[in-house]
């Protein structure tokens, strides 16, 4: 049980990780169109 609560702890910080990857990106794109 232990390792099932700490892997779901490691893929919630790699979805976090992602998603400000993506996040950062995505802003980064919006950027450069507005200029």
């Amino acid at each position: 049980m232990e390792g099932a609560v700490l892997l779901r702890k490691l893929c919630a910080q790699c979805i976090i990780q992602e998603y400000k990857l993506l996040v950062s990106s995505g802003e980064r794109k919006l950027a450069a169109a507005t200029l």
